[in-house]
């Protein structure tokens, strides 16, 4: 599938940066922006997009992981937290709208997930940055 291809390289390109040294990089928001795309492409009602439409509110996959990641930095002040447990959201989400893509939203987020293990690890020391409005 396109996407797949196309997604994963965005996503792993931002991820590992050959002008940051293969390190850090902007993989959460990069996802976002293949997620936003996916969305859209829905609009046309592509064949990966099952019983989903972009200008359905409780089917909108971008909508979805944007409010899960808003209410979860809200409720614990932790962005890391926010993007992996939003992905993880929006991954469940693919299995039952857009199941094509569903492998897809599993590897980055597996990706996304281990490449935030030292934010884990600071939360659970309790010396990870919180965000304040």
């Amino acid at each position: 599938e396109d996407i797949f291809i196309l997604g994963s390289s965005v996503v792993l390109g931002h991820i590992f940066s050959p002008w940051l040294k293969f390190k850090g990089g902007k993989g959460v928001a990069t996802m976002l922006g293949v997620i936003l795309f996916i969305s859209m492409s829905c609009v046309d009602g592509s064949r990966h997009c099952w019983r989903f439409n972009f200008l359905e509110l409780e089917s909108n996959i971008f909508f979805i992981s944007v409010f899960s990641w808003l209410m979860i930095i809200f409720i614990t002040r932790y962005v890391a937290l926010g993007s992996v447990i939003s992905l993880t959201i929006t991954t469940i989400f693919s299995f039952f709208y857009i199941p094509d893509l569903f492998l897809f939203f599993v590897l980055m987020t597996l990706l996304i997930t281990y490449k935030h293990k030292d934010n884990f690890e600071r939360i659970k020391n309790k010396t990870e940055h919180k965000i304040s409005f």
